[in-house]
């Protein structure tokens, strides 16, 4: 439920979230704080990210102390990768299609289960990847996360979209 609108619904936990489909604004601590302070017992920010900056400051807010548990994803081509680094840092879950995906950016659950390899990933996983423009093509992460899995060493293989290094 949008957390401006939300109150009580019988016995039934709520998340209280915020979307922005344009940016990720720049008052990010700000407005968890305030979806924080809103009713429910799960606060949500789902922002459109532009820039490894936005992923850089949403993942930065699950190292903070929240009154309440939190979930934060990033949107768009550049944000697919809190979709898998989220809930290692803290998130509480994460967001996956079954079919069509419902927001720009969302992986199906049989590339987070299948290709990322998400269940085996903890905090202890490194990270590395395939960078440049375009990467959504590469197959990369589907050879090395199977290759890494079935070496078990705990590396996971992303893909970093960029369109320059500055």
């Amino acid at each position: 439920v949008d957390y401006r609108f939300s109150k009580p619904f019988g016995d039934a936990e709520v998340i209280c979230s915020f979307h922005s489909f344009e940016e990720t604004p720049q008052n990010l601590e700000n407005l968890m704080g305030k979806i924080c302070n809103s009713y429910g017992s799960v606060a949500k920010m789902a922002t459109m990210v532009r820039s490894w900056e936005d992923n850089r400051r949403l993942l930065s807010l699950l190292e903070k102390p929240w009154d309440k548990t939190i979930i934060v994803v990033g949107m768009g081509e550049i944000g697919q990768i809190t979709r898998i680094v989220g809930p290692l840092r803290g998130s509480a879950l994460t967001y996956a299609s079954c079919g069509a995906s419902s927001a720009p950016g969302q992986l199906s659950v049989h590339e987070l289960k299948q290709i990322y390899k998400l269940e085996r990933l903890s905090v202890d996983t490194r990270f590395i990847g395939i960078l440049g423009q375009p990467v959504q093509h590469s197959r990369s992460p589907e050879l090395h996360n199977c290759g890494f899995e079935a070496l078990d060493i705990n590396y996971v293989y992303l893909k970093f979209p960029a369109a320059d290094l500055t």
